[in-house]
């Protein structure tokens, strides 16, 4: 069966290929869709629990770019052809066609390299626990700090202020963020039922108080990653009424931060619709196709393989301008003409005034490959994705340390598809530094670590 998964999906990316290159949405919306199941169902098998690392990142990528086309196709509510943010209006149906394909190949890449993990071992680290738990009372005092720094920025009431002018920042503020990093590696050590409870609700508490300065996508992303942590490391089973559940309550907790933090009051945003809000929040999440489209749409401003690496390694090249001063903060007119960003760069062109105001399309790694080649390089990202995610699940399997650098590592992947593809790069950096410090650490008090 594993081997008729993988034939098929192959058989897909093919036809996807082919498709791409006519651009008729005809064709392409049932492909699509059938990529869409076949993917899924070979990610779902990718070991024993079907609550796997593969299967959340697609499941992510089908969030941010196939969840508007997915509502539309099955349930008939609005029309994903119809741009609503920054590209507004009925969009060329054959440069939707032509996004479809590309993130159809951008899961098949996925499916095809990561689409057989195998378990993860049962070991305990007690020790790993224990750091984890010091360390974490001694950043104790600067996420204090971050927690009022958020509060004060949600008081004032523009959340787009992080966007227009740049977030809070400093080294206490840095710090402070550290502290669900030791939550990852508490729960990594495979402490006790009771315990692990008590260090996830912390976890999820860390996490809810970081969306007071605006942002939530990365903090809804380490509730998915804690979330999975614990069920593996508890052997807590997952059906699929639980998933469900657990999939609806994240979607209405996002769904009011978003409307409370544009100034809607709380209570308004407690009694709508859930139902409503639910399709509501999924078709919103799924935007990220408009990115796609507008990439295609203006394709020709770019230069290919140069600007895409330059978009690939953004976060690199922005980050060494902007620590010699060389690059503005903050969504300015020379921040725009200056970052190597592609999210930038593409929100500017839309709709320059839009993005001056502190708003934004976000990004994707799809596009970014598109900048290579539209057809192959979606493809190559998803195989790039799936390979590094299956790299960093073998030495989650080889010790307890090795899954908190997977784990701590993993809600910056699924965050990948409307984001840059190396978003995941300094997130690991910063696991590795951790786990870095803990082998230190118990070398020196001479304790004896799995390989």
């Amino acid at each position: 069966m594993p081997e008729l998964s993988l034939l098929a999906i192959l058989l897909l990316a093919v036809a996807n290929l082919i498709s791409g290159a006519f651009g008729d949405l005809a064709w392409q919306a049932p492909l699509t869709a059938l990529t869409f199941f076949a993917c899924m169902y070979r990610v779902s098998h990718a070991a024993t629990s079907r609550f796997n690392p593969t299967m959340l990142i697609c499941a992510t990528t089908t969030l941010f770019l196939l969840s508007r086309f997915l509502i539309t196709y099955f349930a008939g509510w609005a029309d994903y052809r119809y741009g609503d943010w920054f590209l507004m209006g009925p969009m060329d149906e054959v440069l939707v066609a032509k996004a479809l394909a590309a993130i159809c190949l951008f899961l098949c890449g996925i499916a095809i390299v990561a689409g057989r993990l195998g378990d993860l071992p049962r070991r305990e680290d007690s020790y790993l626990g224990t750091i984890a738990l010091r360390m974490g009372l001694a950043i104790l005092p600067f996420t204090l700090y971050r927690v009022y720094i958020n509060v004060d920025t949600w008081r004032t009431g523009d959340y787009l202020a992080m966007y227009k002018y740049g977030g809070p920042g400093g080294i206490p503020y840095a710090l402070g963020g550290w502290l669900i990093l030791c939550v990852f590696a508490y729960l990594a050590s495979r402490p006790r039922l009771r315990p692990a409870l008590a260090g996830y609700a912390v976890g999820i508490l860390l996490c809810a108080l970081d969306m007071f300065k605006g942002a939530r996508g990365i903090p809804m992303a380490q509730i998915i990653g804690l979330t999975w942590l614990l069920v593996t490391t508890q052997d807590i089973r997952v059906s699929w009424w639980k998933a469900g559940a657990a999939v609806f309550s994240m979607a209405l907790l996002a769904d009011v931060v978003g409307r409370v933090r544009i100034g809607m009051p709380i209570t308004t945003a407690l009694t709508g619709d859930p139902f409503e809000t639910l399709f509501g929040f999924f078709y919103g999440q799924g935007v990220s196709l408009i990115f796609v489209v507008s990439t295609l749409k203006h394709i020709a401003q770019f230069t290919p393989v140069v600007d895409g690496l330059q978009s690939t390694f953004a976060i690199f090249i922005d980050g060494y301008h902007r620590t010699f001063g060389s690059l503005p903060t903050g969504q300015t007119l020379e921040f725009a003409h200056q970052t190597a960003s592609l999210a930038h760069r593409l929100s500017f062109i839309v709709d320059a005034e839009m993005y001056l105001n502190g708003k934004g399309m976000g990004g994707s790694a799809v596009a970014e490959s598109m900048l290579y080649t539209p057809l192959v390089g979606p493809l190559l990202a998803g195989a790039f994705t799936g390979g590094v995610l299956k790299v960093l699940y073998r030495v989650a399997r080889m010790a307890p340390l090795g899954l908190f650098i997977l784990a701590a590592t993993l809600p910056f992947f699924l965050l990948i598809p409307r984001e840059n593809q190396l978003f995941f790069v300094v997130p690991m950096c910063k696991a590795l530094l951790f786990a870095a410090i803990v082998y230190v650490i118990a070398k020196i008090h001479h304790v004896r670590q799995p390989a």
